[in-house]
């Protein structure tokens, strides 16, 4: 039986490299699995529970009547004898420059937490992190639980007395909440800032003036939940002060049991694609607990269930917390506290890339163009030139192989027909490399450009996914960078696939291609298309930026190469050869 040729065997790999990079571009997207870090130090602990501890007939633990920071707490009997409660139901809203929450005075919770600069995905209304379905079946933020997850009842169905503090000098306005019956007391405190994403929430629970461990919880949704493909990117996090690193445990990870992390963190919360609920400890508070769920919500009007995460976090008796909620903008989070910033996440593999890329949008935006669609074009055409050397070097290669073609073929012919286990062929396969060799030639050479693409390509798919300045950015036609098209036929992906056929096209021909090859080389563009065609536009512009220059870098090549077709001294050599064995 006779054997494929080296030069075709040549052809297949660099044929199969080429698609193997396309399909790691794709495969990046959509076979990626979230992956939860199990801490190995005592810091930073993670288990599974089932059940709600039950140390007390009433479920709440009792606990030495100490405060967190270690001061004797004595039972206050006249405020446990004293009973407090609303007997009507009321709501009350507190807005800032920023954000306007809605509460109501039942179980002392958030009905809405709207943020003023931002509109929801669908770009039809107000942004509201509070999912509204979501919350009515599973409990708006702020409920209490005990630890475990036993919702404590009897205060989240209590009406509070509310009190509404008015703003004065830096200070924002207040809202406390204050209830007492049957010896159990609850107060809870929501201190507001001027100016800022930033409050001060407190809450403590007490049974006959003990304080007792409660979950402050937000299990309802969180964030703009409409947004494409957020549920994916719904989690709970918090900062390992030890690792230095943010932990996540998606939704996924807790569908089939409760994740709980206790330890020193410097932060923990809540967060989806674009926003977070971060909890800072006061320095007197040394231990956190978070607690992670997840449940099922309908993410918008029309689509089908999804699971997101839900959390309840915890201190050792009275909680007292500096929340952030809002934006993941690093802008923001990064005068609060240095580590906040890193909720949002570039990547731990390709961050190196990703942030890069970030900063340079940044610049761009800021000092050339105040759009991040030409931003993004500026960006792809300085990171496609700046790679140009490689790339020239790559079609010099490709041109020097096409004109070692007939070289390639006669030595190809002296050895046809022996099988792979024939000595010779090892004598065939070095005659072929030391050709390579002295013509300076890399068989597989012709697929750095697909190379060279695919860690700026992910570097901007994870700049897309989490750069909150990305998000219903416009350019041109399109509403939102951060999401495809919304066209019944998009035009990205369609002017991609057309330039890479156009790429195609002014590429030097491989003459002795496999047929069957260059059919399959044709269909590549197709499929690439097919994959585009639901990522991000910001990112779907990005790789038809580099079709156009690479087409643009092609006609250089074209007019200025022409020496580089050039392997005529070789082809004399050949006669030279073929006299002896004649």
């Amino acid at each position: 039986m006779s054997e494929n040729t080296d030069e075709q065997f040549m052809q297949r790999r660099l044929l199969i490299a080429s698609v193997l990079s396309a399909m790691a571009m794709v495969a990046y997207i959509y076979m990626q699995e979230p992956t939860t870090p199990a801490p190995d130090e005592p810091a930073a602990t993670q288990q599974a529970v089932s059940s709600a501890p039950a140390d007390t007939p009433d479920g709440l633990s009792q606990e030495p009547g100490t405060a967190p920071g270690g001061s004797d707490r004595t039972p206050d009997s006249s405020r446990a004898a004293e009973n407090k409660a609303a007997k009507v139901e009321s709501e009350s809203i507190i807005e800032t420059d920023l954000f306007k929450v809605r509460f109501s005075n039942k179980g002392a919770v958030v009905k809405s937490w709207i943020l003023k600069d931002y509109e929801n995905a669908k770009q039809d209304g107000e942004l509201d992190l509070v999912h509204r379905g979501g919350a009515e079946v599973n409990g708006y933020p702020f409920e209490i639980d005990l630890p475990g997850g036993s919702p404590l009842e009897e205060l989240n169905n209590a009406l509070f007395v509310m009190t509404r503090e008015p703003a004065f000098g830096a200070a924002g306005p207040a809202v406390v909440f204050e209830y007492s019956d049957a010896g159990i007391s609850a107060t809870k405190v929501f201190r507001f800032q001027k100016e800022g994403y930033l409050l001060r929430v407190e809450s403590e629970v007490t049974r006959n003036g003990v304080p007792q461990s409660h979950l402050l919880t937000w299990k309802g949704g969180f964030g703009d939940t409409a947004q494409l493909q957020n549920s994916l990117s719904s989690a709970t996090l918090y900062y390992d002060p030890v690792e230095l690193s943010v932990e996540r445990n998606e939704a996924s990870d807790a569908e089939d049991e409760r994740l709980i992390n206790i330890g020193s963190f410097t932060y923990a919360g809540i967060n989806d694609l674009f926003f977070a609920a971060c909890f800072l400890p006061s320095e007197e508070q040394t231990e956190l607990r978070l607690e992670t769920t997840a449940v099922s919500i309908v993410p918008a009007e029309g689509e089908s269930e999804q699971i997101f995460a839900a959390m309840g976090i915890s201190a050792p008796g009275r909680n007292e917390f500096d929340v952030f909620v809002g934006p993941k903008s690093v802008d923001i989070l990064r005068p609060i506290r240095p580590e906040l910033a890193e909720v949002v996440d570039f990547g731990t593999v390709w961050g190196f890339i990703a942030e890069p890329i970030f900063w340079m949008l940044r610049w761009t935006h800021a000092n050339i163009v105040s759009n991040y669609g030409w931003s993004i074009i500026l960006v792809a055409v300085f990171i496609n030139f700046a790679t140009f050397p490689l790339k020239w070097k790559s079609m010099k290669s490709m041109k020097k192989m096409q004109a070692l073609q007939p070289l390639v073929k006669e030595i190809n012919e002296r050895y046809k027909g022996l099988g792979m286990r024939d000595p010779k062929k090892k004598q065939q396969q070095e005659e072929m490399m030391a050709l390579y060799k002295k013509h300076g030639v890399n068989p597989l050479g012709g697929c750095l450009p697909m190379v060279l693409q695919l860690p700026f390509f992910i570097g901007f798919y994870n700049v897309l996914s989490v750069a909150i300045e990305m998000r219903q950015a416009e350019w041109l036609w399109v509403q939102d960078l951060s999401t495809y098209e919304h066209l019944p036929i998009r035009v990205l992906p369609i002017a991609m696939v057309a330039t890479q056929y156009w790429q195609q096209a002014m590429s030097p021909p491989t003459t002795s291609a496999d047929p069957a090859q260059m059919r399959l080389m044709k269909f590549m563009p197709l499929m690439m298309g097919f994959f585009f065609y639901g990522f991000s536009s910001g990112l779907v512009l990005f790789w038809l930026t580099g079709n156009l220059t690479a087409v643009l870098q092609q006609v250089i090549q074209n007019r200025f190469s022409s020496e580089d077709t050039v392997i005529q001294a070789p082809r004399g050599r050949r006669k030279k050869k073929s006299k002896p064995r004649g």
